[in-house]
């Protein structure tokens, strides 16, 4: 598991959100498929979030390549509880 030591002491000093997005930007967020899950907001009160990390994991049982951000270096850095509390 990455720590992301350097990136979350920029973050820290951080003072724009120009400086967070510099910083969010050196990881990419290139996915593999021929095609790509998007989502925003709620789908009938679930959250499209959870919709779409269901709908990649049955394309993945069935072998089927899709790309969705969650799973790209740019997600996984995001979604990492250190940075998200220091961008909070």
């Amino acid at each position: 598991m990455a720590t992301y030591a350097l990136e979350l002491a920029q973050l820290k000093s951080a003072n724009t959100l120009e400086d967070i997005v510099s910083i969010v930007s050196r990881f990419s967020a290139n996915s593999n498929g021929a095609g790509a899950i998007l989502y925003s907001c709620k789908v009938n009160r679930m959250s499209a979030h959870h919709l779409a990390l269901s709908l990649y994991d049955s394309y993945k049982m069935k072998g089927i390549e899709v790309g969705i951000i969650d799973k790209t270096a740019r997600g996984v850095f995001l979604a990492n509880e250190d940075v998200d509390m220091q961008i909070k």
